[in-house]
């Protein structure tokens, strides 16, 4: 049994939800409160060198993704592998700078962050973005990595996607859990 799946599992919760995708879910997985804890950046951050490892043919110059979710993941990996971290923004910020971005801009093969993928949709939105307001023509996505996949999206893309664990496991470590149901 997976270490993580268990750690999850108290983030876990079942009810009636709104999805970021804005859709109805059943289930939601609320990563904020361990992704702001130390140790719990410290298990991630060793998950996502491991994931990262494990896919060799995953190279990548920078990482980011969309506000907010993407922040903590950016910073971790960047830590990591020592590349620059950026964050897009929803919105166009409204003052200074007006940019789209923060922190370096984003260039050559980027890897895409998300804690939780369900449509991906904040994933291609942030692709959307990148491609036609931050980055110029030669860049490449290398890769999205996330926490977990909920595994929701029919979505086909060639950009590699690659999760640390999927929802299915997460729900299995539930005490009561039942497949069938």
């Amino acid at each position: 049994m997976n270490h993580l799946n268990l750690v999850l599992q108290k983030y876990y919760h079942e009810g009636d939800f709104l999805l970021s995708s804005g859709q109805w879910g059943t289930d939601y997985l609320d990563l904020w409160p361990y992704m702001l804890n130390p140790e719990g950046r410290r298990v991630l951050s060793q998950g996502l060198y491991n994931c990262l490892m494990e896919n060799p043919e995953i190279q990548f110059d920078c990482v980011g993704g969309m506000e907010m979710a993407s922040l903590p993941m950016a910073m971790m990996i960047s830590d990591v592998f020592s590349v620059p971290a950026f964050v897009v923004r929803k919105t166009r910020k409204p003052h200074g700078t007006k940019k789209l971005y923060e922190g370096d801009k984003p260039f050559g093969r980027i890897l895409l962050c998300d804690d939780v993928l369900s449509t991906r949709q904040s994933v291609m939105n942030c692709v959307r973005i990148l491609r036609n307001h931050c980055c110029d023509d030669d860049v490449t996505f290398a890769g999205i990595i996330a926490i977990c996949d909920r595994g929701e999206s029919s979505w086909n893309t060639e950009i590699p996607v690659i999760s640390l664990t999927n929802i299915e496991d997460i729900r299995r470590v539930r005490p009561g859990y039942d497949q069938h149901s």
